[in-house]
């Protein structure tokens, strides 16, 4: 995963952890601020996510985006596929595409209804043959989608047919200038293993990158979930 002689790019991580099966988390992966300085208040949203309950996922994404702004939050984080649950195959056939998909206006109806912004991790149906693991930024003021990132690092052997891999480029690995906080990046989960991916992320200069995760395994089953 090395990148030869290049540094790789340092940052502070605020972290949130995750366990049990579909229960998500989220990272907030703060660098050294590069825009004017801003000040912002970041909402870790940990949620539970039941396999297949996107009804009554998005009822709880909506309790979470509430309670975030009732703490005073500009943006919230939720987990990787927040929708139908981690490596759920269902996807294939109840996801929907993005930007413009039932899905992605579901949850912009959300982040304007509670005038915040939101990164919420979701599957994404390109086609029969194409599913991403994808994560979306959504604007507070008007509930646009301001970017899609695909995740890149997929770990193909969980799930039959497998997420097809994002690719590694700008239109993939990018930042936004939000009016809340900044320039914003996504990533999601594993993509953070990868140095080429974070050294991509880091030479456009983030202020703040919104990390969705999730793990599927209790830590009492799981040595290394406990270690972490």
């Amino acid at each position: 995963m090395g990148v030869g002689a290049t540094t790789p790019p340092t940052f502070v991580l605020l972290v949130a952890s995750c366990c049990c099966l579909f229960l998500g988390g989220s990272l907030a992966v703060m660098s050294e601020p590069q825009s004017q300085p801003q000040n912002a208040t970041v909402c870790v949203a940990q949620i539970l996510i039941l396999a297949g309950d996107k009804d009554g996922n998005i009822v709880r994404i909506d309790r979470a985006a509430a309670r975030c702004v009732e703490l005073g939050a500009d943006i919230a984080v939720f987990p990787e596929t927040s929708l139908l649950g981690w490596d759920n195959p269902a996807a294939w056939n109840r996801s929907s595409t993005l930007p413009n998909g039932p899905d992605a206006v579901a949850l912009g109806a959300i982040a304007r209804r509670r005038n915040l912004t939101m990164v919420v991790g979701l599957a994404e149906r390109v086609n029969a043959t194409t599913l991403y693991d994808s994560a979306v930024l959504l604007s507070g003021s008007d509930g646009s989608v301001l970017g899609v990132h695909r995740k890149i690092n997929v770990i193909r052997h969980l799930m039959t047919p497998p997420y097809s891999a994002g690719s590694i480029d700008p239109e993939n690995v990018w930042v936004v200038d939000t009016p809340c906080c900044g320039r914003v990046g996504v990533l999601i989960c594993a993509d953070t293993f990868r140095q080429d991916v974070l050294q991509l992320l880091a030479s456009q200069r983030p202020d703040i990158v919104l990390v969705p995760y999730g793990w599927s395994g209790c830590p009492v089953d799981d040595p290394d979930a406990q270690a972490r």
